[in-house]
């Protein structure tokens, strides 16, 4: 499964990456026959203000369904991937229950905790 990330203030390193691949590929594993894309964006809100200024958002794009997206707000990117590949886990295999379809005309869902 290939995973896009964009970084904005947030240094993408070489460890960053490996923990994004791992933790979402293990989460999303055995939804990949339904799963088209899947994009990581990680960003520091604040600028160099300081305090939990940083933001996860993951975007699965299901084949035929709904997108599906979860954002977490913290201080450390590794456990902020963590908190969202758990969430996306069960928010993936919600939506594949239910059988949603796509509608064009609906606003990607989101869900943000602080």
């Amino acid at each position: 499964m290939h995973i896009e990330i964009r970084c904005h203030g947030v240094a993408l390193t070489n460890e960053l990456r490996r923990c994004v691949d791992q933790r979402l590929g293990r989460s999303l594993d055995r939804f990949q026959p339904h799963i088209q894309s899947v994009f990581v964006s990680l960003s520091d809100v604040n600028g160099p203000k300081g305090g939990s200024d940083k933001m996860c958002r993951v975007t699965v794009v299901l084949a035929g369904r709904d997108r599906v997206a979860i954002s977490q707000y913290g201080e450390d990117a590794f456990r902020m991937i963590d908190v969202v590949a758990g969430r996306l886990k069960s928010r993936v295999a919600s939506n594949l229950q239910k059988g949603r379809r796509f509608d064009p005309t609906q606003s990607i869902r989101t869900e943000t905790r602080t």
